[in-house]
C-alpha cells in the first residue's frame, strides 16, 4: 500500500527549503556588500562607510528579532501559523529593524563607524 503524503510534512519541507534559501541570498548580500567595502577601503568615504555600518546593525538587529521569536512557540495560537503569516511576519522584522536603526539603533553602527574610521587613512582634501 502507498502512504499518501501528509500536508504537513509537505508543508515545512517548503518552508525550510524557503529559509534556507532566503538565509542564502541574505548572507550572500551581506557578504558581497563586506567584500565591497573591503577593496574599496581606501576610497570609501564617510557617507558610505554610515551606511554600510547602518545596513550590518539592522542586519544584526534583524538577526536577533528572528532568534527571539524563534523562542516562542505558538501553542497559544489557535490556528497554526501559515507560510504567509510567516513570512509577513519576516518581513515585519525587518522593516522593523531597519527602523529601530535608522532612528539611532543600538549604537552599533556608530561603534564600528568610529572605529573602522580611526583605522582608515584620512583622504587628502581637495582645497
Amino acid at each position: 500500500m502507498i502512504n499518501p503524503i501528509s500536508n504537513t510534512n509537505l508543508h515545512s519541507g517548503i518552508s525550510a527549503q524557503f529559509e534556507a534559501a532566503r538565509m542564502s541570498q541574505e548572507q550572500n548580500s551581506f557578504e558581497a556588500a563586506l567584500n565591497n567595502a573591503q577593496n574599496d577601503l581606501q576610497s570609501l568615504d564617510d557617507v558610505q562607510l554610515r551606511k554600510a555600518t547602518k545596513e550590518f546593525e539592522a542586519f544584526f538587529l534583524n538577526m536577533m528579532f528572528r532568534e527571539m521569536r524563534s523562542t516562542v512557540g505558538n501553542e497559544h495560537s489557535f490556528l497554526p501559523q501559515s507560510n504567509a503569516e510567516r513570512v509577513f511576519q519576516e518581513m515585519l522584522d525587518e522593516e522593523k529593524a531597519r527602523a529601530a536603526t535608522a532612528a539611532g539603533g543600538i549604537g552599533l553602527a556608530d561603534m564600528m563607524f568610529r572605529q573602522i574610521r580611526g583605522s582608515m587613512p584620512i583622504p587628502p582634501s581637495n582645497i
